[in-house]
């Protein structure tokens, strides 16, 4: 060893060099420098060894030099020990406490500082783990979309964004070239990344030491864009359990990350979130205080804050008590004001100042304060919000206000120490309220009222029910109806206009009933704005701006009628109209004119031309009265009579009356037209039995002397026949055939009279009875005609049975008449349909035109000349005759040539029990 030279020591170190890892070469290097250079002989050094598997181990190496007598380093001895897991150890307990005064760090920047730099936050995060890029994830509270916020990559790499966050707090450093993939973290879906968001959801890590490990995935490729490699990702969760964001570690290369690293990123992430949450509470809190501050000040309600005070000698139990029985122990609390709102200082006319320590019963009256002592004394046993509504007197008027009782506790939420109330004046709303009940009701009974009057087609019940029951309606003394009665021309107002036809009117006061309405009480423009729809009111005949009722109008429309006043003296008969009023004891009116549909055959009257300023000569008399510009006709005057007190006739009310005046109007159009229709229906009904009687006469008289033409005509022709020459004979059998012929008509004509005279009875008939009758009668020309009949089992019906008889009969027959060259053939079907029994009577004849199909249904009506078929024209009127005794309908179709079809219908027997 004495021989051994540095030479050689320096070559053996080259190859000792080879077994120690990169990074601690110069620290080991150094130290045996100082070997060679005689300062130390022995030293101790702690550096990693590469092992046989090509892994570097940590390990402690003891050194102790050997030297001559020269102090010539002759080989050293080195001890060497594996200390791998203690140096592990020992890193990660340093990584550790790295870690947490990171911690320290943000957590003093999130507690000093009210607008925090999550971008630098990010920064001191990301170069503590030596990770390449660290950001923030901002989900949507749906969880639908994320986007990147505070990013911060180290120099070289691309951010994935610039711009700030949620709160507009600063960033990290980094690049400003944004990477070309940043749009798939700026509000990006979801969606693509099922696995990714559920591991988030459920409170979980996403580790991820090499991405090429992981498999194909959506994932894999969004991350892989942006030369993520590893990754570390943990979700935050705000106090409302749903997730907020989530903080990222990435790096370009493959790593492994520490437990410590996740819980560094989960204590970071949940201070951010009590940091934003304290933030958003502190503004909220502002933004409340504000708000109140506002309200309180500035809001029309009455708002104040009571002091709640308890005796000394009140205990949890003696409260619990209070709670039992509110009317115990009111001495034991009471209450004084710690302050009012401005609107409160005005209602009561004290500063807040000046009520202030204050109770009840030093500024409100006794009543009052017991009230409101009480209310209080509710809330707080209860401990519940009280709102009721209480009305207050103030000097002019009383109030109505709707209170509300807030408690407020104290910390142990045991006792209520505090009262905050707010009052809110609903004295408009109340009123707004009973107005709007009071109207309700009176147009509830109004229509109730214009129910009974249109019920009625009566005119005196009509007239009669109006004035009773709108008296009772609108509370009034009086109620009365004036009818016109003749035309006024100019200059004859001295003449009866009306008279008043009906009335309702209180014991107490004079009836108007049957007096006449002379023209002297009415001026000549007053009856002209009646003609024009004017309503006329007045409210107190003994006020200066009342408006008389009879002798004075407005001259303004129902909107303008309480504007315009016009002067008693004005009028030329304001006297006569004065003594009216004070006779009749009218203190207020309200006067309607009524107007009818006009009468198209009246021609215009001397009212119109009253109303139009047209000069009239000479006075007419006409019921007829005049007319307005619309068309309708006035037919006369409502008045509403207050004569015990002045009354105000509010708008509203004056609409409603003039809605039920437009329906008297109608009630009394209608009624008029009824009695004008009996009348008529009267008068035609007698017209039509003079004229049956008259033709069932002159047909039945007829006979006699038709009998006798016949008859002599036969006798001459059996006799005389011989003597007469051809033209003799063949005019005396024109005389012949025309008897015969006028006989056929007379007694068709006497059946059809018999139909319309004679209103049989109905009973259950069987339609087969009756068909089977109704062919024997025709039996020997059925017969003879070789017809066909088809039919199956006919209905019962409920029906005449000799009418049904001539029904069939007269069917038959006419198939009979209009047959064809081929064998005729008949048939009837029946169905039953919408009620009624349905009958077809079909045959094969020659048919008719369509276009006839109304006109074959009318007396004496013919399609073909008497020298192609005989017949009177009256068997297909008789069908419809009975047919509509019956109830029924009938008609035919048909196309010429190819038969015909009558259709007819009958009741069925239940429809008619």
């Amino acid at each position: 060893m004495s021989n051994f030279r540095l030479r050689k020591v320096r070559a053996d170190g080259q190859k000792i060099r080879e077994l120690t890892h990169p990074e601690d070469l110069e620290v080991s290097d150094s130290y045996v420098n100082f070997l060679l250079t005689r300062e130390l002989n022995c030293f101790t050094i702690e550096k990693r060894y590469r092992s046989k598997d090509g892994s570097y181990r940590w390990v402690q190496a003891a050194v102790a030099a050997v030297k001559d007598a020269d102090k010539l380093l002759q080989y050293m001895v080195l001890l060497i020990t594996d200390i791998q897991d203690q140096k592990q150890t020992e890193l990660q307990l340093q990584y550790r406490l790295h870690l947490e005064s990171i911690v320290t760090i943000v957590s003093q920047h999130l507690l000093t500082n009210e607008v925090i730099n999550l971008g630098w936050i990010m920064e001191i995060l990301g170069k503590a783990v030596e990770c390449d890029r660290a950001y923030v994830n901002h989900f949507t509270p749906d969880l639908a979309h994320f986007t990147i916020y505070y990013e911060w990559c180290r120099p070289g790499l691309s951010p994935l964004r610039q711009e700030s966050g949620f709160d507009a707090e600063g960033e990290g450093e980094g690049s400003q070239t944004v990477t070309p993939y940043a749009h798939l973290y700026q509000n990006s879906p979801t969606a693509p990344y099922p696995e990714w968001l559920n591991t988030l959801k459920g409170n979980q890590e996403i580790v991820i030491s090499d991405l090429q490990d992981l498999s194909s995935s959506p994932e894999k490729i969004w991350r892989g864009q942006n030369q993520c490699q590893a990754c570390l990702e943990v979700p935050v969760f705000s106090s409302r359990r749903t997730l907020w964001i989530s903080l990222c570690f990435e790096s370009t290369t493959p790593r492994n990350w520490f437990p410590e690293d996740a819980q560094l990123l989960r204590l970071v992430g949940e201070m951010i979130c009590s940091h934003h949450e304290r933030l958003q509470n502190q503004r909220e809190l502002k933004a409340s205080e504000l708000l109140y501050s506002s309200i309180f000040n500035h809001s029309t309600d009455n708002i104040f804050l009571v002091q709640v005070h308890y005796s000394p000698n009140s205990t949890p139990k003696l409260y619990a008590d209070f709670q039992k029985n509110i009317s115990n122990y009111p001495q034991e609390i009471y209450f004084t004001y710690e302050t009012i709102n401005p609107a409160q200082e005005r209602d009561l006319g004290l500063t807040a100042a000046e009520i202030r320590g204050k109770s009840p019963e030093d500024f409100l009256s006794s009543e009052l304060a017991a009230w409101t002592n009480h209310q209080y004394l509710a809330c707080v046993l209860s401990g519940n919000v009280l709102t009721y509504e209480e009305s207050v007197g103030m000097v002019l008027q009383s109030r109505v206000y709707q209170t509300t009782l807030i408690p407020i506790y104290d910390e142990s939420k045991t006792r209520v120490v505090k009262i905050q109330g707010s009052a809110r004046n609903i004295t408009q709303i109340k009123q707004a309220e009973q107005e709007k009940i009071r109207q309700a009701r009176y147009q509830n009974l109004i229509t109730t009222l214009t129910l009974k009057i249109r019920h009625s087609l009566d005119l005196p019940e009509i007239l009669e029910t109006t004035v009773q029951e709108l008296r009772k309606t609108v509370q009034v003394d009086r109620v009365v109806l004036w009818r016109l009665i003749c035309d006024i021309p100019r200059g004859r107002f001295k003449q009866q206009l009306g008279n008043f036809v009906n009335e309702a009117v209180l014991p107490n006061f004079p009836s108007m009933l049957d007096l006449d309405f002379p023209g002297e009480l009415v001026a000549e423009e007053d009856l002209a704005q009646f003609f024009q729809g004017r309503v006329v009111q007045f409210s107190d005949r003994n006020s200066e701006n009342g408006l008389p009722a009879i002798n004075q109008t407005s001259t303004r429309k129902l909107e303008d009628s309480n504007n315009a006043q016009t002067s008693p003296q004005n009028s030329p008969n304001s006297q006569s109209a004065e003594e009216f009023r004070q006779h009749y004891q009218i203190r207020s009116a309200l006067t309607l004119p009524i107007f009818i549909a006009p009468d198209p055959h009246s021609p215009n009257s001397l009212g119109e031309k009253l109303r139009l300023g047209q000069p009239v000569d000479n006075p007419e008399n006409t019921t007829n009265p005049p007319t307005v510009t619309s068309g309708a006709m006035f037919w006369g005057l409502l008045t509403l009579h207050q004569c015990h007190s002045s009354r105000i006739w509010e708008s509203w009310e004056i609409e409603r009356l003039q809605h039920l005046v437009d329906q008297l109007g109608v009630a009394i159009h209608q009624a008029q037209l009824l009695k004008q229709e009996r009348r008529n229906t009267e008068e035609l009904a007698a017209y039509n039995a003079e004229l049956e009687e008259f033709t069932y006469i002159a047909s039945h008289d007829l006979q006699a002397p038709l009998g006798t033409i016949s008859n002599y005509a036969q006798l001459l022709q059996m006799r005389y026949s011989q003597q007469l020459d051809p033209a003799g004979l063949k005019f005396l059998q024109y005389i012949a055939n025309g008897a015969q012929r006028i006989q056929a008509l007379i007694e068709d004509l006497l059946l059809y009279t018999h139909i319309s005279r004679n209103q049989e009875y109905l009973a259950t008939t069987d339609c087969n009875l009756v068909f089977a009758e109704a062919c024997a009668n025709l039996e020997f020309e059925i017969n003879q005609k070789k017809t066909v009949i088809n039919y199956g089992s006919l209905p019962v019906v409920w029906g005449n049975y000799y009418q049904l008889v001539l029904l069939f009969e007269h069917l038959l027959s006419n198939s009979l008449k209009y047959r064809g060259e081929s064998v005729l053939r008949v048939s009837i079907d029946t169905v039953f349909q919408d009620g009624k029994w349905l009958f077809s009577f079909r045959d094969n004849g020659i048919g008719f035109d369509p276009q006839q199909s109304d006109r074959i249904f009318q007396i004496f009506q013919r399609l073909h000349p008497q020298q192609d078929y005989s017949g009177t024209g009256v068997g297909l009127a008789v069908c419809r005759k009975v047919i509509e005794f019956h109830g029924g309908k009938i008609w035919g179709e048909s196309q010429p040539g190819t038969g015909a079809v009558f259709y007819f219908t009958l009741n069925p027997v239940t429809s008619i029990k």
